[in-house]
């Protein structure tokens, strides 16, 4: 077994190099939940603004469907990739509050309900819905952007600073 000497301001600390493995692991799964969590936020403010456009006419029905509907199942795929990786990471908590989103894609998916219709969107109340649900998951992702940067930070910290050297930059 091979140890690596880490050395912060002076102190000397062993970490095995499996250790310092699964440290480096953990950050670029957490570099990848961060990113994918930018984007799907920024994707749901892409949407609200569409729906604001359309619903002040100032982009067609079939514009906004054509152009809205290839970003839906990129979306799905991202945020089960992420839970699959928080899954994996074993980050319960996080990846518990992420369980409502998933299954909730999930059973637009299953029934079919996933695509904009652009016969059905030119409805006033059809608008002020889709407006409803992406405001709430606008949210939700902002909330999930911070939670994911605070594990990305951690992550950072965990694998520049050895556990060893500072216990209370982890004690919670």
């Amino acid at each position: 077994r091979f140890d690596a000497i880490c050395r912060f301001r002076g102190f000397d600390v062993a970490v095995s190099a499996s250790k310092m493995s699964l440290l480096l692991l953990a950050v670029i799964s957490c570099l990848l939940i961060f990113f994918a969590g930018v984007a799907l936020f920024f994707l749901e403010v892409y949407v609200l603004i569409s729906l604001t456009d359309l619903s002040s006419d100032m982009i067609t029905p079939i514009d906004f469907c054509e152009s809205m509907n290839r970003f839906v199942m990129p979306e799905y795929i991202a945020h089960a990739a992420i839970c699959a990786i928080l899954l994996l990471n074993r980050f319960w908590l996080t990846f518990l509050v992420n369980i409502p989103l998933l299954y909730w894609h999930y059973n637009r998916y299953s029934l079919k309900k996933h695509l904009f219709d652009f016969t059905r969107i030119r409805r006033t109340e059809v608008i002020r819905e889709h407006q409803k649900v992406h405001i709430v998951k606008t949210g939700f992702y902002l909330l999930s952007f911070l939670i994911y940067l605070y594990w990305m930070v951690r992550a950072f910290l965990a694998y520049l600073i050895p556990y060893n050297s500072h216990p209370s930059l982890f004690a919670f």
